[in-house]
C-alpha cells in the first residue's frame, strides 16, 4: 500500500515536490508525476481514503522551469490546482538536491545546457588618443616644413642656374685695337677716352666672366696694356678709382707670364692657372685685399728670364727664387727692385747676370733684408746705391767679390741699421776696416776670404764673429 507524508507549511510561500515511489504494476499508475505544493493555509489537506504507504521527501526546489523530463504528465499547483507555468528565467542553484537513480526513474533526463545568444558587436568607431594624435600631427607639419625647404633650395638652384647660363651666353666681344683716324678740326680726346674706357669695361667683364673657367684663356697680352693705363685700385694712394677689378686682372697676368716662362708646365702641375683664384696657388700668399705679399720660386718651378710684368705685384714684400746656376737667366728687372713694399730679395743659385749698375737699388726705399748667394754671373762687386739703405741683412756669398770692404764700413746708413753681415767664401782683398761704429752688429762673418788684418777691436755688441780663413 502506497503511503505518503505530510509536512505542515510555514507562513511563507512554499514550493514542494510530492514523488511517488510506488513500484506495483498497474498500481495507481497515475500518480507517478511530479506535483509542485504550496502551503497557504495552516489545516492539513483531507487524506486520501486509500493512500499507500510510501516515502516521500520533501525538499526546496527553486521556481519552476521548463523541462521535458516528466513524460508521463505535468506538474500540478497542489495550491491552485493548475499546471505549472513555463519559465524563460535563468535557474538558480536550490540549497538542496534531490538524487534518483537512473535505473529507479528512468524518464527523468538531464538538463538541457543553456545556449547564450553571442552579442553584436559594438559599432563603436576607433579614435586615436589626444596625445598620439597629437604627435602624429606634429610630425605631420614637421615633414611638410622639409619638404617645402627642399622645394625652395631645388627653385633657388634653378634659378641662380638659369641666371649664371644667360650671363655666360652674353657674347663678350675681345677688346679691339683703337684705330687711328686721321685728325679733323673738330676732332678732340674724348672720342679716344671713350673708346678706351670701353676696353677697358669689356677686359674686366671678360675676366670675371671667362677666366674663372678657362684662365688661360684670358687675352692678358691684350688687356694688360690696357688696364694698366688707367689707377691700380690695389694702390693705397689711389682714391675713387674710376672702376675696380684692375689690379686683380693685373695681377693675374703677370702670373701668368710667369707660368709661361717656365718650361714643362712645371708652375701648372702644381695648380698654377688652375682658376683665377690665385691666392691658393703653390708659393703664393696675398694681404687681406688681395694682393700678393710673397712669392718663392724654388727649381724646377721657375721661370727661364723674369718678366718684367711682376712689377704688377706692388703688394709684394718677400720674393725668394732658387735655381740651379743657370736659370732664371738675364739681368734682374728693376721693375721687380722699384716696386714700393718689397721688402727682402733672396737670389740663390741662379744664372742672372751683371755686373748689376750703381742704381739698381736706387728706388727700393723699403728694402731691409738682401741675400745673394751662390750667384756666380751677378759680377764682382755691389751696386753703390746698395749702401744707402736701410738694411739690417745684408748677405752675400760665394759671389767672387773682389771689392774692398771700406765702401760698407764708410756707409752712415747701414752702420745705423746693419744687424747681420755676412760675406764669406768671396775674393774680398784688403784689410779689415774698424766697425766699432756699428753700434747694431750682432753678426759678422768674413772667413774664406783674401783679408790681409784683422782689426783689433770689433763692434760692442758683436756676438758671433768669423773669420777663419780670411788671411791671405
Amino acid at each position: 500500500m502506497a503511503s505518503t507524508s505530510w509536512q505542515r507549511a510555514t507562513k511563507f510561500r512554499e514550493h514542494l515536490s510530492f514523488i511517488s515511489t510506488d513500484h506495483r504494476p498497474n498500481n495507481n499508475a497515475h500518480l507517478k508525476s511530479q506535483f509542485s505544493v504550496s502551503s497557504v493555509s495552516t489545516s492539513p489537506p483531507p487524506e486520501d481514503p486509500e493512500p499507500p504507504v510510501r516515502p516521500v521527501q520533501i525538499v526546496n526546489t527553486p521556481p519552476p522551469i521548463k523541462s521535458n523530463w516528466a513524460k508521463s504528465g505535468s506538474a500540478v499547483d497542489i495550491e491552485r490546482g493548475v499546471p505549472e507555468r513555463e519559465s524563460n528565467r535563468r535557474p538558480w542553484k536550490s540549497r538542496f538536491s534531490f538524487w534518483r537513480s537512473t535505473s529507479a526513474h528512468p524518464d527523468h533526463s538531464p538538463l538541457s545546457p543553456i545556449v547564450l545568444r553571442q552579442w553584436d558587436h559594438l559599432n563603436v568607431p576607433y579614435r586615436v588618443p589626444p596625445r598620439q594624435e597629437k604627435h602624429a600631427h606634429k610630425e605631420q607639419k614637421s615633414s611638410g616644413r622639409c619638404w617645402i625647404i627642399i622645394l625652395i633650395i631645388i627653385i633657388i638652384f634653378l634659378l641662380g642656374n638659369s641666371v649664371f647660363l644667360n650671363i655666360r651666353v652674353l657674347n663678350v666681344q675681345p677688346p679691339t685695337p683703337t684705330t687711328t683716324v686721321s685728325p679733323t678740326p673738330t676732332s678732340t680726346a674724348a672720342p679716344t677716352s671713350t673708346s678706351v674706357s670701353q676696353q677697358v669695361l669689356d677686359c674686366l667683364s671678360q675676366f670675371k666672366l671667362n677666366a674663372g673657367n678657362n684662365p688661360t684663356s684670358y687675352p692678358c697680352s691684350s688687356c694688360a696694356p690696357v688696364l694698366g693705363g688707367i689707377p691700380n685700385d690695389l694702390i693705397p694712394s689711389v682714391k675713387n678709382p674710376p672702376v675696380t677689378g684692375q689690379g686683380n686682372v693685373l695681377q693675374f697676368c703677370a702670373l701668368s707670364d710667369l707660368v709661361a716662362a717656365t718650361s714643362n708646365n712645371t708652375l701648372q702641375n702644381v695648380g698654377w692657372l688652375k682658376d683665377t683664384k690665385f691666392c691658393s696657388w703653390s708659393g703664393l700668399s696675398c694681404d687681406s685685399a688681395g694682393r700678393v705679399n710673397s712669392m718663392t720660386l724654388v727649381f724646377p718651378g721657375v721661370p727661364a728670364t723674369l718678366p718684367g710684368t711682376l712689377s704688377s705685384l706692388i703688394g709684394l714684400q718677400t720674393l725668394s727664387i732658387t735655381g740651379d746656376s743657370n736659370i732664371p737667366s738675364g739681368q734682374v728687372q728693376t721693375g721687380v727692385l722699384s716696386l714700393p713694399s718689397l721688402q727682402s730679395i733672396t737670389l740663390q743659385s741662379t744664372g742672372l747676370t751683371g755686373p748689376m749698375p750703381d742704381n739698381l737699388f736706387s728706388t727700393s726705399s723699403n728694402l731691409t733684408t738682401l741675400t745673394l748667394a751662390s750667384n756666380g754671373k751677378l759680377g764682382q762687386s755691389l751696386p753703390s746705391s746698395l749702401f744707402n739703405l736701410s738694411l739690417s741683412s745684408l748677405i752675400v756669398t760665394s759671389q767672387s767679390l773682389t771689392m774692398s770692404l771700406a765702401p760698407i764700413s764708410s756707409s752712415p746708413t747701414l752702420s745705423n741699421s746693419l744687424h747681420t753681415l755676412s760675406l764669406s767664401t768671396n775674393s774680398i782683398t784688403g784689410s779689415i776696416p774698424s766697425l766699432n761704429s756699428f753700434n747694431n752688429l750682432v753678426e759678422l762673418h768674413l772667413d774664406n776670404n783674401q783679408l790681409t788684418s784683422i782689426p783689433s777691436s770689433f763692434p760692442p755688441r758683436s756676438r758671433h764673429l768669423r773669420w777663419k780663413g780670411t788671411m791671405a
